[in-house]
């Protein structure tokens, strides 16, 4: 009995990492698959794989091992239809996949890279191609109790944080060369025409609606001083003062505030729109033309309203 016991310690002791590995990878395949056969049985000073192909839960797939011999020097990658993806290893970064979850694939390229990125270039079988469960035909015959399959994911892209950098730099370069030139050519938005848009131009209003100036509020008065007297032939032409003609002394101003409020209008200035602004101007010309307010309220409340 301890020559029994003497003998499995001994053959545990001579028995390597990858033995072990591969030894749980086939008994886990034979446990899984209903029949499948082996495709790639390899082993070299720096890794060790193994691909199995077979059916499982009714479906045709491969099976995967890969072993590193220094923990986490290797790593290997899928490519399908060009576009890389991967699997999750494990805690030292050696790879157990009992079954791939074949989606539309036609052929998946088993990629094996170093630590540094180095590509692999192996002499053993690392393309994986579809296949039709209905006529294979394996080597060996399992247990058939299935078995979890796992999916791959895309490999995302990484960007280099320096490289980000630049790319910034080169758009807001490019952003800042496209502004200077617009300035220089007077284009875009410092085009004059494009800076007038929205804006209220109160004399080209004043000329496009004549009835609303055709009464002047006053007239110009002539200082004393300055009135002379003409004479036409032997008779003196009499002179007058010009006066105002526009008198508001008696007007009694409403509440503009109140009157604005009640009509609808917004009575914070600085929350209105250009076009709201318009239409409280002529509002406020109404009421001036009307006698409702005074002419020295009407141009306070003009000059609140256009206040920047």
């Amino acid at each position: 009995m301890s020559k029994i016991l003497m003998f499995l310690i001994g053959f545990m002791l001579l028995s390597t990492p990858q033995e072990i590995n591969k030894d749980k990878f086939f008994d886990d395949v034979n446990n899984a698959y209903t029949e499948y056969k082996v495709v790639t049985d390899y082993t070299s000073e720096a890794y060790s794989l193994q691909i199995v192909k077979g059916i499982i839960d009714n479906q045709a797939t491969y099976g995967i091992s890969f072993f590193s011999i220094r923990a986490s020097d290797y790593y290997i990658h899928f490519e399908i239809d060009g576009v890389a993806y991967k699997t999750k290893p494990d805690s030292r970064g050696d790879y157990q996949v009992l079954a791939i979850k074949w989606r539309s694939y036609e052929q998946i390229k088993l990629k094996i890279y170093s630590k540094d990125g180095q590509p692999q270039s192996s002499t053993h079988s690392t393309v994986l191609e579809k296949f039709d469960k209905n006529t294979f035909i394996g080597d060996k015959a399992g247990l058939g109790n299935g078995g979890s399959l796992t999916t791959l994911k895309k490999v995302e892209p990484i960007i280099d944080f320096n490289v980000y950098i630049i790319i910034s730099l080169v758009i807001t370069g490019i952003c800042f060369v496209i502004i200077i030139a617009l300035a220089i050519v007077k284009r875009g938005m410092f085009s004059k025409e494009r800076r007038k848009e929205g804006v209220f131009d109160f004399k080209n209003f004043l000329e496009a609606n004549p009835t609303l100036h055709g009464n002047d509020d006053w007239i110009e008065v002539k200082p004393e001083s300055e009135i002379e007297e003409k004479v036409i032939g032997d008779k003196p032409k009499e002179v007058y003062n010009k006066g105002y003609r526009y008198f508001d002394d008696d007007i009694i101003s409403i509440d503009i505030q109140k009157h604005l409020q009640d009509a609808g209008f917004v009575v914070d200035y600085f929350l209105a729109s250009d076009e709201e602004k318009n239409m409280i101007m002529l509002e406020l010309m109404h009421l001036k033309n009307e006698r409702k307010i005074s002419n020295d309220v009407y141009l306070e409340e003009i000059y609140k309203l256009w206040k920047k």
